[in-house]
């Protein structure tokens, strides 16, 4: 097992030479993917998928796979097993809210606390994760993933958890929130069932036997389907009818979100690695139609139900220091909890299944292989293209409003977003990426936040299907596209991000007078928050295509003004780009003269009479399954990005696929033969030509191979990942040859290009 520990760089060096080793690496691509290729498929299940993989039209199985293709694959010598506690939370969802569309001015059962609690004490969680799951899962008990646990109360969580499954408890709870039994039989009567009654329970209410419950159980998750049969079948011999929809996502997804007409639906998240996902989802502030909160709701008033826990949840978001949002979140918990607003189920222990041909696999903690390491460095020895199967088909191809887990799976190959990130294995460091270095310090007397961000110099867009270079990804493309998704209030994505922003300037960093064409922005927030350095990370859009003359996407507009400045200018549209202010055909500066504060166009300086125009860029309708309404067949460039990958051909819905061509002008370089491993961050000095001040100005920095990849493969040498996979098993450590198997061939890549960097920046 550790028979690597104790050799030096140079001791396996000298082994490779000594036999004459010739590894049969391709040669690397200067930037983007290491494999040229990629073509998505797009397929109805899970069980699809792993079908393709078994019969080699797939390489990767594009979502954990299920106890059944487990027990296969551990027989399976072609098949790599990856194993990852993700970053993903199964819960039953509850609509708390007072009443639902389907019985309009009824109360709903769920807007009782006893009520929903009843529903707790019959979900089994243990049968969940051992049947169900077949054991790949963490239980939760509060909203929050496995990974990050110490964000959850310990008061009301394991042993603590005050609804552990008892249908006689259930039933009490049942009972003592006023639906008491009728005179109607209960079809679904079980004299064996704890708990089960003869006569169906009656709304307190209105004194009739009760309406059936509205249930939507996912159907493309067995694991959900069959958490919400358990539930729904309880209810039922408690008493409780219930009218049930079992189907896939897209057909719950417009009565459960945009409607909230439903009592329980068994849901699931992706979350990220810190809990400010605990605002978004519950807070009243987000519960609107197709928004991330369609829980929380509202009382007979058409008040919050939680007020207590808004206060919570905001001060999770809006705390100054780590250790403020830990203590809000753990309050939060608590609330949460006592309200039972839903069921948290499990986070997945999950495998993930690829061919033992794919080598350079990261299987990043909290989300396995679905990450953008692994697409930068996964390969095959002949190069042939990385064929990747996901369980169903993209909803929609449009960057700004595609939601879904399977929708970001083919964006993300696609899209460059303006952040940081964070190390594969380390997650909670964070570390550079088109976003080369950030500053943050506060502003308006220290009361809100401020952060300096500074670009890479080396991104580029490309256009769809040619792969034809486009413009440089400077600080006109970045600030146009956070005007624009700020703009797009119903944006999914950034609707979380951007009204949190009060107004950015751009630097002028090489004193050119021209701020447009440089790297450095700083934003100023409209409050204090320690979780604000994150949020500048939207989907980067082309100027060249977003910036029409006439168009669903933005119209250009000319406006003249008879009022007195400085004011807020009344434009008829939202801003996508101010394209000039002039006062007596002068042209005023921005964020000197005039700048975007809060979304609106504001001019500080002194001018009176007439003579003030606008020329501007107005925010139209990007909606659709393509932005705008447009289609990738006519119009490619619509779809056009900086992500690693371009797309060269789609087609649409089960069945169909999207086949992508590596961006040669992105800004990340390809690792260097299969060497990188865990993809750590290294921080350069300084860059004195960037400076801005005495203070603030941006570190260089690259990625490094060095004694820390090596480590990994120590730690995993002479483990594999076919049949069940050892102990140590490391799928990032195998880099070479084919097979599944971590052994001196892996050592010797790293040693092929020790203390070499790469993605330096410029």
């Amino acid at each position: 097992m550790n028979k690597i520990a104790k050799l030096s760089p140079l001791t396996l060096a000298l082994i490779i030479i000594s036999t004459s080793v010739i590894l049969p690496f391709p040669v690397a691509a200067d930037q983007g993917p290491e494999t040229d290729d990629l073509v998505i498929y797009f397929r109805a299940s899970v069980a699809a998928c792993y079908t393709m993989l078994t019969t080699g039209t797939a390489d990767i199985c594009g979502y954990e796979i299920g106890g059944l293709q487990y027990i296969a694959a551990i027989t399976n010598p072609n098949i790599v097993l990856a194993p990852v506690v993700d970053f993903g939370m199964y819960e039953v969802d509850i609509n708390n809210n007072y009443t639902i569309p389907t019985y309009p001015g009824d109360r709903s059962p769920t807007s009782y606390k006893q009520f929903r609690q009843a529903m707790a004490f019959l979900v089994d969680k243990a049968t969940v994760i051992s049947d169900y799951c077949a054991g790949f899962a963490a239980q939760i008990d509060q909203p929050i993933p496995s990974p990050s646990s110490g964000w959850m109360n310990a008061n009301s969580t394991g042993a603590n958890y005050p609804y552990i499954y008892n249908p006689v408890a259930a039933a009490a709870k049942l009972t003592a929130a006023g639906f008491v039994e009728g005179t109607t039989p209960n079809p679904d009567y079980d004299p064996a069932f704890p708990g089960s009654t003869q006569y169906l329970r009656i709304d307190p209410g209105t004194g009739n036997d009760m309406n059936p419950l509205v249930c939507y159980c996912r159907s493309d998750d067995l694991r959900r389907l069959y958490t919400g049969r358990m539930l729904y079948q309880g209810l039922r011999k408690l008493g409780v009818p219930c009218a049930v929809t079992e189907c896939p996502s897209s057909v719950s997804y417009d009565p459960v979100m945009g409607d909230f007409n439903y009592h329980f639906y068994t849901g699931g998240w992706s979350l990220g690695r810190f809990p400010t996902h605990v605002y978004n989802l519950y807070h009243d502030d987000w519960y609107f139609s197709y928004g991330p909160n369609y829980v929380s709701g509202y009382n007979s008033t058409g008040d919050p139900n939680y007020p207590e826990l808004n206060t919570y949840l905001k001060a999770v978001y809006y705390a100054a220091t780590f250790g403020e949002a830990m203590t809000s979140c753990q309050d939060a918990m608590w609330l949460f909890t006592d309200e039972c607003m839903t069921i948290p189920l499990w986070s997945s222990l999950a495998f993930w299944a690829y061919s033992k041909e794919v080598m350079g696999v990261t299987n990043m903690i909290g989300a396995g292989p679905e990450n953008g390491y692994t697409f930068m460095k996964a390969y095959k020895e002949d190069g042939s293209a990385l064929r990747y199967a996901i369980k169903a088909a993209p909803t929609a191809m449009n960057v700004l409003y595609s939601s879904w887990y399977y929708d970001r799976q083919v964006e993300d190959r696609l899209t460059l977003y303006g952040g940081m990130s964070s190390a594969p294995y380390a997650r909670a460091r964070d570390q550079a990426d088109i976003v080369q270095d950030w500053y943050v310090e506060t502003w308006d007397g220290g009361n809100k936040s401020k952060v300096t961000y500074w670009l890479r110099k080396d991104a580029y867009f490309v256009e769809p299907v040619t792969g034809n270079q486009r413009e440089h990804l400077n600080m006109t493309a970045w600030l146009m596209s956070a005007f624009i998704q700020y703009a797009l209030d119903d944006c999914w994505l950034a609707s979380a991000y951007y009204p949190y922003i009060d107004h950015f300037i751009l630097i002028d960093e090489d004193g050119d007078g021209d701020v447009f064409d440089d790297y450095c922005v700083e934003v100023y927030y409209n409050d204090l928050s320690y979780w604000f350095t994150y949020l500048c990370g939207g989907a980067m859009l082309p100027p060249r295509i977003w910036l029409e003359q006439s168009g669903p996407l933005t119209s250009y507009e000319t406006e003249e003004y008879t009022m007195d400045f400085p004011d807020t200018v009344p434009l008829t549209g939202e801003i996508a780009w101010i394209d000039e202010v002039t006062y007596n055909v002068t042209p005023l500066t921005m964020f000197t003269d005039y700048n975007w504060i809060e979304g609106e166009l504001v001019i500080s300086g002194t001018y009176t009479g007439h003579n003030v125009t606008v020329k501007y860029w107005k925010v139209g309708t990007a909606g659709g399954y393509w932005p705008g309404g447009y289609d990738f067949a006519t119009y490619p460039e619509i779809i056009e990005g900086a992500g690693m990958y371009y797309l060269t051909a789609y087609t649409a819905g089960i069945g169909g696929s999207a086949t992508l061509k590596r961006n040669p002008y992105y800004w990340m370089e390809t690792p260097l033969e299969h060497s990188e491993v865990d993809f750590y961050w290294v921080w350069g000095p300084t860059d004195e030509s960037r400076r801005i001040d005495v203070d603030r100005c941006p570190r260089t920095g690259w990625f490094y191979v060095d004694m820390a990849d090596m480590n990994y493969v120590k730690m995993a040498y002479n483990t594999q990942g076919t049949g069940i996979p050892d102990l140590f098993w490391f799928p990032g450590a195998d880099l070479a040859p084919a097979g599944g198997l971590v052994d001196v061939y892996d050592a010797a890549s790293i040693v092929g290009h020790w203390k070499e960097k790469f993605s330096e920046t410029p």
